[in-house]
């Protein structure tokens, strides 16, 4: 019996079909993983991955193997689509040369091993942001992260419930839940981003939209429960960009009258609360010194000046063992670990130098996110702006803009890397790639 040729081809395809959906399949559950790990939950026994990627220690520690390990799938499957990992790092020079630049530091660094164990983490997180925007759509995207915070709104309740003793805040802190991360602020960041996400998944006013509207309450819920000041102002900040996107699809003439207006009263507030940080931070139930974290940052400028160029070497400055980290935590009473100001410690970390490659990172994806979300109001065309807003205002309290490890830079790498290969025109995302065309994984066409 002679089969013909064309049912040959078309039970091979369907073969291929299957093997490139469960290899997808698989992409993702390691995408889920590697972001769950990055967004640095406390282990018992563990003092948090990032504090432990900077340090360079060389202690036995599950998560710092787990995501070593998810590293080397993502290596793996960006070899795979290798296609599309080179269509971004061609474009990508400022953010490939802040890369070089965190190993050139070594040169110059206080602490050489901490500055190369610090880098390698980097290039490894780098490269999980340029694989997650080059592989998966932002509506994709977008899923992945929701099963991130779910888990971890999950895992967060599980702890306070059996663990109270360590998932519940003791001192200042004391009945602030923190759940399976190390400070109530790392819940608020995750859970303000859980905000978000379901904010930007609500729509289409059908019946699944009543699982994303659970999927808020319930991290809106922890983020009340974690009395994160930062985490409450982030989500209210992305949710009033939400409403502000879904007026300019109503109406795209205004838009311009709109920009000019909302940012000439977003200057005049940032003038008030500098004006007047006692009665801004009053507001929201804080001191005006932002919890101590002023009164940090003018100290930590002495140090920015000395190194004011080049920095101390990444993740360097606060690594065990540092001069400049025993300096710092004697002469402020509340012994930090970090600067507490995304900007104060690209600065403390790479200087001037990192923070105008940083800067140049972030200007490419900030105005390529403002025009793709005032030509479109897909979840693909406002996600990136959204996020964007996300990072800028959490990078002010928090030093999150550029860490090995960090979830933050993560995405940040992730947007960018999906805007840059857009380009200006709506072509197809994965138009040369066989898992994209037999899976579906194109952007979406208007």
């Amino acid at each position: 019996m002679v089969i013909p040729q064309d049912a040959t081809e078309l039970a091979n395809r369907q073969q291929d079909h299957k093997y490139l959906r469960f290899l997808f399949w698989i992409e993702s559950v390691v995408s889920v993983v590697g972001l769950l790990i990055v967004t640095d939950p406390r282990l018992r026994g563990w003092s948090g991955l990032a504090q432990t990627v900077s340090s360079g220690s060389s202690a036995p520690d599950p998560s710092h193997n787990l995501l070593f390990a998810t590293y080397m799938l993502v290596l793996l499957f960006s070899l795979i689509h290798y296609k599309q990992i080179l269509r971004v790092t061609r474009k990508a020079l400022p953010l490939l040369v802040l890369v070089g630049v965190a190993f050139l530091s070594v040169q110059w660094s206080i602490q050489p091993s901490a500055t190369k164990s610090a880098a390698l983490w980097l290039a490894g997180t780098t490269l999980f942001g340029i694989y997650l925007g080059s592989r998966f759509t932002p509506r994709q995207q977008i899923n992945i992260l929701c099963v991130v915070v779910i888990c971890a709104a999950v895992l967060s309740i599980v702890a306070v419930r059996f663990f109270p003793d360590i998932a519940i805040g003791t001192g200042s802190f004391a009945g602030d839940w923190q759940g399976i991360y190390l400070h109530k602020n790392r819940l608020g960041r995750v859970m303000s981003l859980g905000v978000m996400l379901f904010a930007i998944r609500i729509g289409r006013y059908n019946a699944r939209d009543l699982l994303y509207l659970a999927g808020l309450l319930l991290c809106a819920f922890l983020l009340v429960k974690s009395d994160s000041s930062s985490g409450l102002v982030v989500a209210l900040a992305v949710i009033l960009t939400r409403l502000g996107l879904d007026f300019l699809s109503m109406d795209r003439a205004l838009y311009k009258s709109l920009l000019i207006s909302a940012s000439i009263t977003a200057a005049g507030l940032i003038l008030a609360v500098l004006a007047n940080p006692s009665e801004a931070a009053a507001l929201v139930g804080r001191t005006g010194t932002l919890t101590g974290r002023t009164t940090l940052w003018a100290y930590l400028m002495t140090f920015v000046q000395d190194r004011f160029w080049n920095g101390y070497g990444f993740g360097a400055f606060w690594s065990k063992g540092s001069a400049t980290l025993e300096v710092v935590q004697r002469s402020v009473y509340w012994a930090p670990n970090h600067a507490h100001n995304g900007m104060l410690e690209v600065l403390l970390d790479l200087g001037l130098i990192g923070l105008i490659l940083l800067g140049m990172v972030w200007a490419i994806t900030f105005i390529r996110a403002v025009r793709l979300a005032l030509n479109g109001n897909s979840i693909e065309d406002r996600w990136p702006l959204m996020y964007v807003v996300f990072y800028t205002l959490w990078i002010i309290p928090e030093a999150a803009a550029l860490g090995a490890a960090q979830i933050n830079f993560v995405l940040l790498v992730a947007v960018f890397s999906y805007l840059i290969i857009r380009g200006p025109e709506r072509v197809r995302y994965f138009a040369d790639d066989r898992i994209g065309q037999y899976i579906g994984l194109t952007s979406v066409e208007r």
